[in-house]
């Protein structure tokens, strides 16, 4: 921040999140998951019941959008209107964020693995960085499970750092994941490590 106003790179990061959900709420309806050429992909979405659970939430925040907009149209037709468009600017959140989740898959590759919960973070761990593996009762920083706690631990030599939108960074040494497929992305993950 430069005299109270937010940098030239701050601005242009905000703005591609904000992009990105809009692309992914409205223009990958038939998209296939982004998946490099040589890559193993592991889905975070299925068996948590993400969509369905971000399908409650898209419709329940659409009744109460109309509901709250006739309520508040009584007193304020200006507010009521502000109140709507905020609540769809949510509801095009909620879709995006769902629709990244179910788009962009964990990856395992030659060059390491690739952990992506969908807009929130992404990062790219070399298999040589990763310490131990664990059962999900560990602790963890962070975590690649949508729902419920992770069913497995990666342990990093050293912590890595987490870019979230809007420019803010997370140090993480232990991370949590939880991936359709366990029991296989596991078995993966560990003959790769053994293979560096």
């Amino acid at each position: 921040m430069i005299g109270g106003l937010p940098s030239l790179e701050t601005i242009t990061r905000v703005a591609a999140v904000e992009l990105q959900a809009f692309y992914y709420a409205f223009c990958c309806w038939r998209a296939k998951p982004e998946v490099t050429p040589g890559s193993r992909a592991f889905s975070i979405h299925r068996e948590a019941g993400v969509v369905a659970l971000f399908s409650v939430i898209a419709v329940l925040g659409c009744i109460e959008t109309v509901g709250i907009h006739f309520l508040i149209s009584r007193w304020n037709r200006t507010a009521a209107w502000v109140l709507t468009i905020l609540s769809g600017y949510g509801l095009v959140w909620i879709v995006g964020l769902c629709q990244s989740i179910r788009l962009r898959p964990v990856l395992l590759d030659e060059e390491g693995l690739l952990l992506r919960l969908g807009l929130v973070w992404s990062l790219r761990v070399p298999y040589s960085a990763i310490a131990a593996l664990h059962d999900g009762g560990w602790g963890h920083d962070a975590k690649v499970a949508p729902l419920g706690g992770p069913k497995t631990v990666i342990e990093l030599h050293q912590p890595a750092t987490l870019v979230y939108p809007f420019g803010i960074t997370r140090q993480a040494r232990r991370i949590g994941v939880a991936v359709d497929g366990h029991p296989e992305f596991v078995k993966a993950l560990e003959s790769q490590r053994l293979a560096e």
